[in-house]
């Protein structure tokens, strides 16, 4: 009975939008990983890392919007493994020293 109200809770709109932004920010970096594996031109791979970065930038704006709507998202806001999703898009954005 418990767990179905907390379920209720749950914000799917909040863990899709979460859930998007983590899988983006995941597939640029793993195809940065597999290029700088595969030896990829350098031009490749700048571009690849501008592609990176353009993600987490993003990924921060969007980040910042829900924690000024919603503070820090927690599990029962969002579930366990979209505040994991979260914990990784604000630890990539330490590229943007004006949020320090």
């Amino acid at each position: 009975m418990f767990g179905a109200t907390a379920r209720a809770q749950v914000n799917q709109r909040l863990v899709k939008t979460i859930d998007s932004l983590y899988q983006e920010d995941q597939a640029v970096e793993q195809k940065l990983m597999a290029m700088s594996e595969r030896n990829a031109p350098k031009d490749s791979l700048e571009l690849q890392d501008s592609l990176k970065k353009q993600t987490y930038v993003h990924g921060l704006k969007v980040a910042k919007a829900i924690y000024d709507r919603y503070g820090y998202p927690r599990a029962n806001l969002v579930g366990a493994d979209a505040v994991y999703h979260f914990f990784v898009l604000i630890q990539h954005a330490d590229s943007d020293r004006s949020s320090r």
